[in-house]
């Protein structure tokens, strides 16, 4: 273990220096590894990239020259398995970061090394776009056939999972520019079939009172929402799946909501966030969390940190980034990003606070474990779900 962290403690040495991306995507060393995906053009105008699992292929670990390359984690020991969805999976596993990759680096990075993304922020549709994204090894209980859908209508999209019985696990959504045209998706799917198989929804173009109707309606839970302008309005679009069972949750989501509101809802309601997107009109953020009155893993949130202490955030924790947006700033690029523990569990609390103070992080910073006191609800909530279905609405 302490050969594998002193190698990637040299990664890391290296990448401190190399913060401007290299040019391209060099090749990798292992061809055996490399699968081209199937790539379909769907009737709308956008594409549908196709990853079958490999799970007796390892995966392989980037080129760390590569473009765009932020940060990594070696995985200390194989992964246990687990049948949790990637937000709730706790296992080790190695994963990486990239920031401003196009559709095709995507696409090379994934097939390449047999890696899976497992959630982006799109930084531009232009061309073949610009896009930060997270990674993991699609190994072990990571292991999954997915797809990658870019611009995608809602029709397209809607066709596409029924006919492949797909399931959103992330997507970003963005109003068609185009007179009268409706949004586009970019998303990242699973195979929703053995231990992913689960009943679920999505929707675009519903206002919150709307969203609130459909989870009631359907017995769900949101698990991601997304915010975007259209027609001078801001809509929301919204994954959901059915609220019982194993995957039932006392769960909440917020729009508009501070940084100090999200702090204070957090201690209220003692629960973690599952989901973090920004408004994109008043600069604060839609969130969604999960209860931990029956136990949560260590985990932490940060807003406003730069390129360059992402690198530093995410190393020595032990952990697993989930969750990231990016908007232009910082000299490069602020990140707003959840991550959660790994196991084995991280270092204590104080070594935590050790390690922040020593690194001058410029982005706040939570962590939740324990039983919070409970503090009074914030105006920022929009809705209050459960899995008995209730709601408030503000």
């Amino acid at each position: 273990m302490k050969q594998t962290f002193a190698r990637f403690r040299l990664l890391v040495g290296l990448l401190s220096i190399l913060i401007v991306p290299a040019a391209a995507v060099r090749a990798q060393d292992s061809a055996a590894v490399s699968a081209s995906p199937t790539i379909t053009p769907l009737p709308g105008g956008g594409m549908a990239y196709f990853f079958p699992a490999r799970p007796d292929v390892p995966a392989t670990a980037p080129d760390p020259w590569a473009r765009g390359l932020v940060t990594a984690f070696e995985a200390p020991r194989a992964a246990v398995t687990s049948t949790d969805d990637d937000r709730d999976n706790t296992d080790s596993t190695t994963w990486y970061v990239y920031e401003h990759q196009t559709a095709t680096d995507v696409l090379t990075t994934a097939a390449t090394s047999n890696l899976r993304v497992v959630d982006w922020s799109i930084e531009s549709t232009a061309g073949d776009g610009q896009i930060s994204a997270v990674y993991v090894s699609n190994t072990q209980s990571f292991a999954k056939t997915w797809w990658i859908l870019a611009n995608a209508t809602p029709t397209d999209l809607l066709s596409f999972v029924t006919t492949n019985n797909a399931r959103i696990v992330s997507q970003k959504v963005f109003a068609d520019p185009a007179p009268g045209g409706d949004v586009r998706h970019y998303a990242v799917l699973v195979s929703n079939t053995g231990q992913d198989a689960k009943t679920w929804y999505f929707y675009n173009n519903q206002t919150i009172d709307q969203l609130t109707s459909l989870w009631q309606a359907n017995d769900a839970r949101i698990v991601q929402v997304d915010a975007y302008r259209k027609n001078g309005s801001t809509l929301y679009a919204a994954v959901m799946i059915a609220n019982t069972g194993t995957d039932a949750r006392t769960w909440f989501w917020y729009v508009n909501a501070s940084v100090a509101d999200i702090g204070n809802l957090l201690t209220a309601n003692n629960a973690r966030l599952v989901d973090l997107d920004p408004d994109p009109t008043t600069g604060n953020y839609n969130v969604i969390m999960n209860s931990c009155d029956g136990g949560c893993p260590a985990w932490w949130w940060y807003v406003g940190v730069a390129t360059s202490d992402l690198l530093s955030t995410v190393n020595g924790l032990g952990a697993r980034l989930i969750d990231v947006n990016t908007t232009a700033g910082c000299n490069d690029q602020c990140w707003a990003i959840v991550m959660t523990a790994m196991t084995p569990e991280p270092g204590t609390e104080a070594g935590f606070v050790a390690v922040a103070a020593l690194l001058g992080l410029r982005g706040r910073a939570q962590r939740m474990r324990g039983e919070p006191s409970r503090a009074s609800r914030k105006k920022a909530i929009a809705a209050v779900g459960t899995s008995s279905a209730s709601a408030i609405a503000v």
